[in-house]
């Protein structure tokens, strides 16, 4: 089951990357502090954390919200600016994310903010865009990772490779394929399984001898997402 992380935050186009980023959460989200808190005060039992835009002002609109959640003890993640008037809630240890943020950044924020724990958690390194949003879907919708810039994807690596039992890399999609076998060799050098996604030829002998232990087509059609899921369940289970 996935978490249900109520969001609030007034810019349409956050919100709508927040879902779109981070799909292996379910999201409520409101643009108005008003209706997020009276949603929050009825329905806090269905609430798993509350992530609030606090901004500076008279009102301070984005207190309700978090003296609300704090009554029914949800944990709390501040996404403010710099210049936004937060330091009073900071002293009360709430969770804070600065805006802007990189999207490994929002992902170790939020699983902090959860607390999780996510001995299953999966990394997966895409490098092209065009291509994100459907591996999302594609890879899984629990605890994934999707990066599409190669310095992102070691960083978090690097930071979270406890917590990883898996890591897939797009070896296919890539000019040269010589950022995929960066990829490949940094998480094995972490020490975590790789699953690389390779049709050509050359490409799946490059991404075995860098040390993938399982090399498969991208997983284009639904034979194929079987077969990738099937194998993910396998790393998954010996982890």
């Amino acid at each position: 089951m996935k978490p249900t992380i109520l969001h609030v935050e007034p810019h349409k186009t956050i919100r709508k990357f927040m879902t779109d980023a981070f799909p292996q959460y379910d999201w409520i989200q409101f643009g108005d502090h008003q209706k997020a808190n009276r949603y929050l005060s009825e329905n806090h039992g269905k609430i798993n954390l509350v992530m609030t835009h606090v901004r500076s002002g008279e009102k301070r609109p984005g207190e309700g919200v978090v003296a609300t959640a704090a009554e029914y003890g949800l944990p709390t993640l501040i996404h403010a600016g710099i210049e936004d008037d937060w330091h009073a809630l900071k002293r009360q240890g709430m969770h804070f994310l600065e805006k802007p943020s990189s999207f490994p950044k929002m992902l170790f924020a939020i699983q902090m903010a959860l607390g999780l724990n996510l001995p299953n958690h999966v990394a997966a390194f895409v490098p092209d865009k065009g291509e994100h949003l459907n591996a999302n879907r594609t890879i899984t919708e629990n605890g994934v990772a999707i990066f599409s810039k190669i310095e992102d994807f070691k960083n978090y690596l690097s930071q979270n490779g406890d917590l990883l039992s898996a890591v897939v890399v797009d070896q296919e999609r890539t000019e040269s394929g010589t950022e995929g076998l960066t990829a490949i060799k940094h998480a094995v050098d972490v020490g975590i399984p790789v699953i690389a996604w390779a049709k050509n030829t050359g490409r799946k002998i490059n991404a075995r001898e860098h040390g993938a232990k399982i090399v498969i087509p991208w997983p284009e059609s639904d034979e194929k997402r079987r077969e990738f899921n099937d194998e993910l369940k396998r790393i998954r289970r010996k982890s």
